[in-house]
């Protein structure tokens, strides 16, 4: 496994080979750069889109390069800056299946084609060959994305159809409407990124009625808590990656026996942020020792049924004081702290304080959704749109990892799944 310094160095240089890029005609193409490492991180081979002259793909002549040396690829790892494509002109070949032939095991994509015809796509189409495929960094990608910028300009941007239940069914929406229904001032409330419940609070004391001001943080708890119901209470796999396969049960798993915690089934597992339960079903089911989180009331009554052998309990992420410190081995949230209204620092904080020393820390950044005819759109939603922003989930995790990195986890990592990135940490003796 290479280090994370030397993954960034050889990132950086790919970058730099992606500045080289020469342009073949007057529209706006591309600027990629692809280098080649052994195991060991030691470049083997590197190139960039068009530096013959005739617009080839940077990882054509890469491979093309390797062969002319008689290189054996099959522990090879590309780190390339545009993921690869999926799609070319009559009687080519994609760059997708050139990777998948020339045995490479791992690839490093930057930033994901804005083309829909391949976004997504390519970075799919390498998971289900067996080929392991990690992003680079936000900051990175960002940088990608300015040095193409042109490129990019010249397709819409990712989009969600708006009868998508993630475009029409807003948390802040329904929050709002809750309160006006009690009384409260308001025509709208702030839905933007990372602010949190003490934040809304804070919004709302103005718009309160007198009579309702000492309660007021613990109603817009349980307002929360209702909304998240309303949305999720009833939620199935139909609009969701997951439900394209198993792929992310085996990622988890794939994490906690990277861990050491392949008995997980045997061990004290507190999974925050469990929903209605459907993601426990084939993962958690088998637990002897399983407690399951929710704030949502309806939510969390399914999640027992679906998960009869569990303990429930009512509970947000960032106030866990009905379990004891030090007493689980294995912490799981999938895809809560990217909520609405979410408070990170503290929901790290109790992760710290129930998780024994030698624990166990897996959380998840969710990453996609279905678009039209069945495209996976990677990314988040922007408040208030339907765009969606292919970085944010990146700039999350990184929120994340250097939230559990102060708090002096151990052993921490980030991995990227098919829909979702994975933040993981195991808490120091």
């Amino acid at each position: 496994m290479l280090s994370t310094d030397l993954e960034h160095k050889i990132m950086v240089e790919a970058i730099n080979e992606a500045k080289k890029s020469v342009s073949e005609d007057l529209r706006a193409n591309p600027k990629v750069g692809a280098v080649l490492v052994d195991q060991s991180g030691k470049i083997i081979a590197q190139a960039n889109r068009g530096e013959t002259g005739k617009g080839d793909h940077a990882e054509y002549l890469l491979l093309k390069k390797a062969k002319a040396s008689g290189l054996n690829l099959k522990k090879a790892i590309l780190f390339v800056t545009l993921e690869p494509c999926t799609v070319r002109g009559p009687d080519k070949t994609s760059c997708a299946q050139r990777i998948k032939d020339s045995g490479i095991s791992k690839v490093y994509i930057g930033m994901l084609d804005p083309n829909p015809q391949i976004l997504g796509r390519g970075e799919t189409w390498l998971r289900w060959s067996n080929i392991e495929v990690e992003r680079f960094p936000g900051h990175l990608v960002q940088e990608i994305e300015n040095l193409n910028s042109d490129f990019i300009n010249t397709f819409r941007a990712s989009h969600l159809p708006k009868e998508s239940l993630y475009v029409k069914s807003r948390i802040s929406d329904q929050i709002c409407d809750s309160l006006k229904r009690d009384g409260f001032d308001l025509d709208n409330i702030p839905s933007d990124w990372d602010l949190t419940v003490d934040d809304l609070i804070r919004y709302c004391e103005t718009a309160c009625p007198p009579d309702i001001l000492p309660q007021l943080p613990q109603l817009l708890h349980e307002v929360r808590a209702m909304a998240f119901d309303k949305k999720y209470a009833n939620y199935t796999y139909d609009e969701d990656v997951r439900g394209l396969g198993d792929f992310w049960l085996a990622e988890i798993r794939d994490i906690l026996r990277m861990l050491h915690a392949s008995d997980y089934q045997r061990r004290r597992v507190i999974n925050v942020g469990i929903g209605n339960g459907l993601e426990g079903k084939g993962l958690f089911d088998t637990c002897n020792h399983l407690t399951i989180v929710d704030i949502a009331k309806k939510s969390i009554k399914k999640a027992q049924a679906n998960l009869p052998m569990a303990t429930s309990l009512i509970s947000s992420a960032e106030d866990l004081n009905k379990i004891l410190a030090g007493s689980q081995d294995i912490y799981v949230s999938l895809r809560t702290y990217q909520s609405a209204f979410f408070n990170i620092n503290q929901a790290v904080r109790e992760a710290y304080r129930i998780v024994r020393q030698g624990g166990v820390v897996l959380i998840s950044i969710s990453n996609g959704f279905i678009g039209k005819d069945g495209a996976l759109v990677p990314g988040h939603i922007v408040p208030n749109s339907n765009i969606v922003d292919r970085n944010r989930p990146f700039h999350l995790a990184e929120k994340v990892r250097q939230k559990i990195t102060l708090f002096r986890f151990e052993e921490i990592g980030i991995r990227t799944g098919l829909s979702e990135i994975y933040i993981y940490g195991r808490r120091g003796r």
